[in-house]
């Protein structure tokens, strides 16, 4: 088990998270991440055990932070991925046109 801290003291297992990684594209020159638009910082998403969505952002100040369901589905069709079974799919399928 290793424990990654988080907002208020609060902290999860990461070895035991699912985790998504952010989607970049070749724009001719550089890497660019979709979530981000800069090609210097990157993200990943974690959803923990318990159900809570961890946002991780690098390199500019390594930062932790839990957000709400609606974020985090929000950043997986940003960045290309599939709805995970249960609580976000209702959340993606209400984005799509």
């Amino acid at each position: 088990m290793k424990r990654q801290f988080i907002d208020h003291g609060e902290w999860f297992d990461i070895d035991a998270s699912q985790r998504w990684d952010e989607h970049a594209a070749w724009d001719g020159t550089h890497r660019i991440t979709c979530s981000t638009c800069r090609r210097w910082e990157n993200e990943s998403l974690y959803r923990t055990r318990m159900g809570v969505y961890v946002l991780n952002r690098w390199p500019a100040g390594e930062t932790w932070r839990r957000i709400e369901p609606a974020e985090a589905a929000e950043w997986l069709i940003q960045n290309t991925h599939n709805a995970p079974e249960g609580d976000l799919a209702d959340l993606i399928c209400q984005k799509e046109v």
